[in-house]
């Protein structure tokens, strides 16, 4: 069997894009027609802004449900180890998950498994996701889905209750950026540090420990 990498740096690309269209989701959703969209309770009138955003690629760019299942993708790929257990089988496991959890959902999951193959296969989409700003986003994106929805509905209460959805998007974008990287400075990475420091003295105890 061939060892899988520890860490595979094209994905953190996919996963900084994932959370910032969930920012940009939650942004336009600020907006009664988008939002009636969404929830399949009406339809944007032909032409305008709502109607490009919702039934052209445009939706893309604030496809949120997509993008957290895009999130459980990688999650599955990175938690994976399950499968080398003793008595796995692929059949029965997908038997008896997919009619159950995934039904509804099998387009969306099988784009999101495409995007992950174009990540680890494709050199063009490998550079791309690798570049400097895409990796930055993913190692921010945990800490940016966290904070983002406060400073979305700040966004909307500061500019009293119902701002256009280009102001929301012009304000809470960039700040949601600048708190996310707050966030991970002052929380996330030190969380991660600790938890190291934390395993690393474990391991250490339980090395020296004698047996009986």
């Amino acid at each position: 069997m061939i060892a899988a990498p520890s860490r595979v740096p094209a994905l953190d690309g996919p996963r900084g894009v994932a959370s910032l269209v969930v920012v940009v989701n939650h942004c336009l959703m600020t907006d009664p027609t988008l939002a009636a969209v969404a929830a399949g309770t009406g339809r944007a009138a032909p032409g305008t802004l709502a109607w490009w955003l919702a039934y052209t690629p445009l939706h893309l760019v604030w496809a949120g449900t997509e993008a957290v299942l895009l999130f459980f993708v990688l999650s599955g790929f990175v938690l994976t180890g399950s499968a080398t257990r003793d008595g796995f089988g692929w059949g029965s496991y997908y038997a008896q998950r997919l009619p159950r959890l995934y039904r509804a959902r099998a387009l969306q999951i099988v784009g999101a498994l495409l995007l992950v193959v174009a990540a680890l296969c494709r050199p063009p989409v490998l550079r791309v996701l690798e570049r400097p700003w895409v990796q930055w986003l993913g190692s921010r994106s945990f800490s940016l889905y966290l904070t983002h929805d406060a400073v979305v509905i700040s966004t909307v209460l500061l500019f009293g209750g119902r701002p256009p959805v280009w102001l929301t998007m012009l304000d809470a974008v960039p700040v949601a950026l600048v708190v996310a990287e707050v966030f991970f400075r002052g929380a996330e990475r030190p969380a991660h540090r600790l938890a190291r420091r934390i395993g690393r003295r474990v391991e250490g105890a339980a090395q020296v420990r004698p047996v009986a």
